[in-house]
């Protein structure tokens, strides 16, 4: 705990890693580790070296943590999300809230908010004002919500006048 302290997060993930290989069915050891990792890649001055190794390796070590089907945790599920957040993976984390593992997020209303990034991410506002209303019908007076529906309904709205204007100019090309 010292080393989380001081904030020597590479000393934090081999201390990590020893015990996790000391313990290996003890989970919180790994996730500790990898959460070590994000730590420095956050801290790192290097921007690129951050998106180019310690992101990638957090990754890639959640992903054989998910593979191996030792991970059944909330929490561990949050730290993969963090981690494809941090890479700008929204379709992933899409794919990891809606499926199984999104199903040990205990809280609906934090895992619907979870699904509602990744649409927002993703600008797929269809999928965003479906999942609105549904929670706007379980807790109708939630302003942000609101803001968030109307917002994407304006979206929706100018998606639907930019196609509307690229058919026009098919059909009158297709005149000439």
């Amino acid at each position: 705990m010292a080393f989380v302290r001081v904030g020597n997060y590479h000393k934090q993930q081999q201390t990590a890693l020893q015990l996790h290989k000391a313990f290996p069915d003890n989970g919180p050891y790994y996730c500790w580790r990898v959460m070590s990792i994000v730590m420095q890649a956050h801290k790192s001055t290097d921007g690129s070296l951050a998106n180019s190794m310690f992101l990638p390796l957090a990754e890639k070590l959640m992903e054989k943590y998910v593979a191996e089907k030792k991970l059944d945790v909330e929490e561990e599920v949050k730290l993969y999300l963090m981690v494809l957040e941090k890479q700008g993976k929204p379709e992933k984390r899409l794919e990891v809230v809606q499926g199984p593992l999104g199903k040990l997020i205990r809280k609906r209303e934090e895992r619907n908010r979870l699904e509602l990034e990744c649409h927002l991410s993703l600008q797929r506002w269809d999928d965003a004002v479906r999942l609105l209303t549904a929670m706007l019908r379980e807790n109708p007076d939630h302003w942000k919500d609101i803001e968030v529906y109307i917002s994407c309904q304006i979206e929706r709205y100018k998606e639907s006048v930019r196609e509307a204007k690229e058919e026009h100019e098919m059909k009158k090309r297709g005149r000439e």
